[in-house]
């Protein structure tokens, strides 16, 4: 009986052992998947393809928080209490640098609330198109309208145009690197003037910003703000700069191959509701037709002109956003033959594969 005892006192001394040996290895792989965590860069940024990008060239070493959904419009959303809580040690803050509304209206309480992170400008060295100069032109049934390119008052024909632009733009590809596109020197010294930091990292409010903001829709400038990301990631984390160059290099690949797609379109002009395809447009020349009139519905006249302007070009698809009224879009398929309404989402998270089937619908119009 008292061998069984020390027996048992045995089997019990040797569990608890057991259980501090099992507890101590547990809370030390706890304690180091903590300090990965922490050791993670935090990254913040403002619309979901600016996220992409950072996440593809970021891959296992950021954590990005996106301010806005998209499913939401920037230039109404607020940031919810909850997101404010989550950009707390924030490292860097990746901005549009285009006076988007919700920068100009939240993001010095952002970075504020952050605790001021480093800001990166991802459009820097990215000229900015002005608003009555993104290619969304009134369309006319008159074969001589004109319209104000680069606010110049130079006029020209749209189809001199469209033929102008594309050369100028296949002549600039032959001839340079991407990085080093000659766009609109007026455009980029704009973006300069207006584009300065105040101390607090925001600008002052701006409701009628003069830019277009959806810069990331053309693929030539997306090259751009790619670069600015990773430059802004090397500068925030170096150790990681190998890391990040050749995550850079994967994606420049894929954008390349959308630019190549966009340089060699075969079309004068595409239909959209929103005009949120203005930088596409001036970088490949051709024309972005929009059916709503300065964020509203179209007129009766209105529609009529853009149905008039896609049966001349024989367009096969309009492009449709989500986030405004499908009824705009259906007037025009309705009302021509073999019309594809294709729905994209211009600040989606998947960027390779909207501008990929944004190609598709222009190539096959």
């Amino acid at each position: 009986m008292q061998t069984l005892t020390k027996w048992f006192g045995l089997i019990l001394l040797l569990a608890v052992l057991g259980g501090l040996v099992l507890w101590a290895v547990t809370d030390s792989q706890q304690t180091q998947t903590s300090g990965e965590d922490t050791n993670t860069l935090q990254v913040a940024t403002t619309l979901p393809p600016y996220a992409t990008f950072i996440e593809r060239i970021g891959g296992e070493r950021v954590d990005v928080q996106t301010m806005v959904p998209a499913d939401q419009s920037p230039h109404a959303y607020e940031p919810t209490s909850q997101q404010l809580q989550r950009v707390v040690g924030t490292d860097v803050y990746f901005s549009t640098g285009t006076q988007i509304i919700f920068e100009e209206q939240w993001l010095a309480d952002i970075l504020e609330n952050a605790g001021d992170p480093q800001v990166i400008d991802t459009a820097e060295g990215v000229a900015l198109l002005e608003k009555d100069h993104d290619h969304s032109h009134e369309a006319s049934q008159d074969e001589n309208h004109t319209h104000d390119h680069s606010g110049e008052g130079e006029e020209h024909k749209n189809r001199d145009h469209d033929t102008e632009a594309k050369d100028k733009h296949h002549d600039s590809h032959s001839e340079e690197k991407h990085d080093q596109h000659d766009h609109s020197e007026k455009h980029a010294d704009s973006h300069a003037e207006n584009h300065e930091e105040n101390t607090e990292g925001g600008h002052e409010q701006n409701k009628d910003t003069s830019f277009d903001p959806h810069v990331w829709t053309s693929p030539e400038r997306a090259l751009k703000i790619a670069e600015n990301i990773k430059q802004g990631l090397v500068e925030a984390d170096p150790e990681y700069q190998s890391t990040y160059e050749e995550n850079y290099a994967e994606l420049r690949d894929d954008l390349d191959e959308l630019d190549r797609r966009a340089q060699d379109l075969n079309r004068s002009l595409f239909v959209v509701d929103h005009p949120a395809w203005g930088y596409f447009a001036e970088d490949y020349g051709v024309e972005q037709v929009a059916i709503e009139e300065e964020g509203k519905q179209p007129s009766p006249q209105r529609l009529q002109t853009v149905i008039s302007r896609a049966r001349e070009e024989e367009v096969s698809h309009v492009i449709h956003d989500p986030q405004v009224n499908r009824r705009a879009a259906e007037a025009v398929a309705n009302e021509l033959s073999n019309v594809e309404i294709v729905t994209l989402r211009p600040n989606g998270k998947d960027y390779i594969e909207t501008l990929s089937q944004f190609l598709n619908a222009l190539e096959s119009s």
